[in-house]
């Protein structure tokens, strides 16, 4: 019993102290480092989830706008501007007032509506042009059309295909018509689908055949810098 009791004295609580406090402190700075390492671990993983919940979002709306622009390419409308050709001598109308017709028509060869839009006749000799507005005109669909019925002598309904050339003077008629003769006459025609986007179409005559080559394109504007409108084109037919 002394024995113990002198080894216990011989003991230097001290240092014993110091090692227990070391040893503590050792083992609480490796679970420190473990609990930070897997709060990195963690960390980076929740960044790796954030950065691929991203990238589904991104490539998800890509694909949305795909099938959105895929699906608006597919309701597209195109206005064309067509007439017979080898009635070019004959092909306006000349009307001592204030409407004069060219014989052609708008048809809507695309397969969306064209909700509304302007035709552009741009006569080069006098450096002006006019503008006829028109609402409007569905797929396969034809602008402008007339009915007429001979009550005279109780006739069937005709059908014209001419363009109305609003509030155009004799003298702007007679220059529409010396542009078609003359096949320098360019035309445009700009138009919005159901989405509001714009398209264009332009057609410059063939001085060879008289036919049109055409050009097609999105939005834009048409080129009219340095022309002068010479008719009244707040008209809606």
């Amino acid at each position: 019993m002394s024995e113990i009791c002198h080894w216990f004295a011989a003991i230097h609580w001290g240092r014993v102290g110091t090692l227990a406090l070391a040893i503590g402190t050792f083992l609480l700075a490796f679970f420190t480092w473990r609990v930070s390492r897997a709060a990195v671990k963690t960390l980076e993983e929740n960044r790796r989830l954030v950065d691929e919940t991203h990238n589904l979002v991104e490539s998800n709306n890509k694909i949305i706008e795909s099938e959105e622009r895929r699906h608006q390419e597919n309701l597209r409308p195109i206005c064309i501007f067509e007439f017979d050709p080898d009635s070019i001598g004959s092909i306006v109308t000349i009307l001592q007032q204030s409407v004069s017709r060219i014989k052609g028509y708008i048809v809507n060869k695309g397969r969306g509506v064209a909700v509304e839009g302007e035709i552009y006749l741009v006569l080069s000799t006098s450096q002006s042009y006019l503008v006829i507005r028109f609402q409007a005109v569905g797929n396969n669909e034809l602008w402008y059309k007339m009915t007429h019925y001979d009550y005279l002598h109780n006739s069937a309904k005709t059908e014209y295909f001419i363009i109305p050339l609003w509030w155009c003077t004799e003298e702007c008629a007679r220059k529409v018509l010396e542009e078609f003769e003359n096949r320098d006459l360019i035309i445009f025609i700009r138009y919005t689908d159901i989405f509001g986007n714009f398209y264009i179409t332009e057609q410059k005559m063939r001085k060879d055949t008289g036919q049109f080559d055409i050009t097609l394109r999105e939005g834009g504007s048409v080129p009219l810098d340095g022309l002068s409108c010479v008719n009244n084109p707040k008209i809606f037919t």
